[in-house]
């Protein structure tokens, strides 16, 4: 079907005729446009099929590469395959415009070209629908929040972004200082905490709003970088009375202890494996450039 959309609207015109600047130029414009939506749509349309299905080929393999691994699970390959899938797509879009533009000669002819151009255009646009970006979060894990409280500062603070590993815990059981996502409430968005007591450890109130756990006051990892934070909120004193973790449950704080409302207060409570929603693993887009690609401990 775009073989013969390619044959009546956009002949190649004889040797010794050139198009029109103007009619060339809407060519490219809408070669462009074709293989920003569809990749290698374009250079199909200029009669290039073997390239089309090269650059429809290779879209598809890097939304695959970020479904079906771990890649988007670490600053530094997560920024590359973002990156590199931005320039991919913007390339070969302008890569069709400019063979349109210049009147760049097709491609020799292909076998079977009615069957190979219907099969190459089906693949282009698989390219601009698979994977989808659900796909994506579903198969890999990766899923991308705004933090919207300052409960965990200065770990991690009110607006920054954060990267969390959403399949963490289907495997492996939850770990004392892990920073999860929980989600407390059907109707709220999810609460950003720090497990600090697992299945039978004890919890009680230190001095000065503290928190013992075992008998050891928990004080949060150094921040990394420099957060934007005005130091820790007063004190509270929500729990008053010893706490045994029970099985299979989990006690969370928020790292500004004056300032969260988490497993200390009888209406939050402690949280179940199935409450997590994933493990946080780094900040995405900071505050501050220092923080850009923190690690979160």
């Amino acid at each position: 079907m775009l073989y013969s959309m390619a044959e009546t609207l956009f002949d190649v015109p004889p040797q010794d005729i050139a198009p029109k600047p103007r009619s060339r130029w809407k060519k490219a414009a809408l070669a462009g446009l074709l293989s920003l939506l569809f990749a290698g749509a374009g250079q199909l349309v200029n009669r290039q099929p073997r390239k089309a299905l090269v650059f429809a080929l290779l879209v598809i393999g890097l939304g695959f590469l970020q479904a079906k691994t771990r890649l988007l699970l670490a600053f530094p390959t997560m920024t590359v395959l973002l990156v590199a899938g931005v320039l991919l797509k913007l390339g070969v879009a302008a890569e069709a415009a400019y063979s349109a533009a210049r009147g760049k000669d097709a491609e020799r002819p292909i076998p079977f070209p009615k069957i190979c151009y219907a099969a190459i255009a089906i693949v282009a646009v698989a390219a601009g629908f698979f994977p989808s970006s659900e796909q994506v979060i579903r198969d890999s894990g990766f899923g991308a929040f705004v933090v919207k409280s300052g409960s965990m500062c200065p770990t991690v603070c009110e607006g920054e972004r954060i990267v969390a590993n959403r399949k963490a815990y289907q495997a492996v059981q939850p770990q004392r200082g892990d920073v999860v996502l929980v989600k407390h409430d059907p109707d709220s968005g999810p609460f950003l905490k720090r497990i600090i007591g697992l299945p039978g450890d004890a919890i009680t109130q230190g001095p000065d709003g503290t928190v013992l756990v075992n008998g050891v006051a928990f004080h949060p990892p150094e921040p990394c970088g420099k957060p934007k934070w005005k130091g820790p909120s007063p004190p509270t004193c929500p729990m008053c009375s010893a706490a045994t973790v029970k099985p299979g449950e989990y006690f969370v704080v928020g790292d500004d202890l004056g300032n969260s409302l988490d497993s200390r207060y009888k209406e939050f409570g402690p949280v179940t494996k199935d409450m997590l929603l994933g493990k946080v693993l780094f900040i995405a887009w900071p505050g501050s450039w220092s923080r850009i690609g923190c690690t979160v401990r």
